[in-house]
């Protein structure tokens, strides 16, 4: 499909860019986010799983309604897209976490703020049962996905990186709030480095905050001081060391599949359905987010087949963004956005930057582009690919249905070859009835008849007494008289 293409218009004061009004006009925008600054967290690096809640923290809060700000400036104010909020033209969902939705919550009071307002807007945040979550958190459902996982963990590159960060790495593990850490080397290990990594920023963050609940955040880790047992240049080898190891894991083809194509298909299928006579939920909003993790947004960028220019996890409040545009004659186009978040060392959230998937020109990319990557992509093709996982009720279905189908195939067919069998038997019972009814009567007639001497005798003696000789002028018959009912014979 041949596409008309527009230059974008010049740059904004805030350094935004738009596609011509004249020529393109605004449809939706799909918003992917990272949670705000939280308590400290720890993961299992081979299932994935976290061991603690986690909450978001004030500055968590303020970092989330910094980027609603950062949108409405743009999508509100400067394009009028949505003055004012709409509850049918916006839909919020997000993975099953208090962080992700109080996030999504604070989001909002900054993206739909009422100038003069006492009253803030609420917005319902939906969210999927987290076991069931297949589209903002994937990555911990996919069996496969961990397969390759703990593959990976003993694969040469992977150990190549952790050679080349042997120092840092042994000089974690001779701290004592990271020995636990530490593999039989005496090194903390390369796929345990995150949890080290989690626990410094943290301290950092919110041990030297003046945030109203820092103080109970700091005191709440198991070791505040860790935030100075590194000098600027480790951490900064660490920081960028962690950012390494979360792109081999989530920013590769296989990460795509199993974490983002889900969640793109989703955001596909209410682009093709952007239209009033459907649901909120299947196209007709003008604003989604999708309010989840970082794995989530590595994983996008690979499906995207962007490279992600950071040398680190994308920060806290980091955001893609998806702007869908249509002109006259309802051909699409799409605008991505990345939104930096807020660092250690930012004082203020990043202003955003537009970036180009795969496939695309100077501007913009064909939406055909975005429909392919995802168009023979499903939630079986994703339950099947990933080699089932009881846990999740969708797959269940599946294999339900799948189940109920070749049982029903195997009555089915049982009960065809039972027909066939007993067909098959009928038709060689009557064949060899047959044969034993033709058979009986064949020896029946041509059996000859034994009689005894006194029989035959007694027979002979009769027949010589009842013969007379009758005579009819010249000719002579011997008439013989039959001793049976009804019986003549004339020999």
């Amino acid at each position: 499909m041949i596409f008309n293409l527009f230059l974008f218009r010049a740059l904004t004061a805030v350094g935004l860019l738009s596609l011509s009004s004249q020529a393109m006009t605004l449809g939706q925008i799909h918003i992917i986010t990272r949670h705000g600054s939280r308590y400290v967290l720890t993961k299992n690096h081979t299932s994935l799983g976290e061991g603690t809640s986690a909450f978001l923290t004030s500055t968590g809060i303020q970092q989330m309604h910094d980027l609603g700000i950062q949108l409405r400036d743009k999508y509100s104010d400067h394009f009028t897209f949505l003055p004012n909020y709409d509850p049918e033209l916006v839909y919020f969902e997000s993975s099953d976490f208090d962080r992700t939705i109080v996030s999504a919550s604070a989001l909002a009071s900054g993206f739909f703020h009422v100038e003069n307002s006492t009253v803030p807007v609420h917005v319902p945040v939906h969210t999927f049962k987290l076991e069931n979550d297949l589209y903002i958190r994937a990555y911990d459902k996919c069996s496969q996905f961990t397969k390759e996982l703990n593959a990976l963990y003993k694969s040469q590159k992977w150990i190549q990186v952790q050679q080349e960060n042997d120092r840092l790495l042994r000089k974690l593990a001779t701290i004592k709030s990271f020995q636990k850490y530490a593999d039989s080397d005496g090194r903390v290990s390369l796929a345990q480095v995150w949890n080290v990594y989690d626990a410094i920023y943290v301290a950092k963050s919110e041990c030297e905050s003046n945030a109203p609940d820092a103080r109970v955040v700091c005191e709440s880790l198991e070791d505040p001081f860790v935030k100075d047992v590194l000098s600027e240049d480790d951490f900064e080898q660490l920081r960028r060391l962690v950012g390494k190891s979360e792109f081999m894991r989530y920013r590769t083809p296989s990460a795509a599949r199993f974490v983002a194509y889900n969640l793109l298909a989703r955001i596909t299928s209410r682009i093709v359905f952007e239209d009033g006579k459907f649901s909120r939920e299947d196209g007709s909003a003008k604003i989604y987010l999708y309010s989840g993790h970082y794995p989530l947004l590595l994983a996008i960028f690979a499906a995207l087949d962007h490279t992600y220019s950071d040398d680190g996890i994308p920060n806290y409040s980091a955001a893609i963004v998806i702007e869908v545009y249509e002109d006259e004659k309802k051909e699409k186009r799409v605008v991505y956005y990345y939104h930096g978040g807020q660092g250690l060392e930012d004082t203020t959230i990043q202003s955003p930057v537009r970036f180009l998937g795969r496939h695309c020109d100077a501007d913009s990319c064909p939406f055909e582009n975005m429909l392919q990557l995802v168009e023979d992509w499903s939630e079986k093709t994703w339950c099947d690919t990933c080699g089932g996982n009881s846990q999740v009720d969708i797959c269940l279905q599946y294999e339900e249905v799948e189940c109920e189908a070749r049982t029903g195939l195997a009555t089915f067919g049982g009960a065809v070859l039972g027909l066939l069998v007993g067909l098959i038997g009928m038709f060689f019972w009557g064949r060899a009835s047959n044969e034993k009814k033709t058979t009986t009567a064949n020896h029946s007639s041509e059996q000859p008849l034994e009689y005894s001497r006194n029989e035959v005798s007694s027979a002979q003696h009769d027949d010589e007494q009842n013969v007379s000789p009758i005579s009819m002028g010249n000719a002579e018959f011997e008439h013989q008289d039959d001793k049976s009912e009804g019986g003549a014979a004339f020999l």
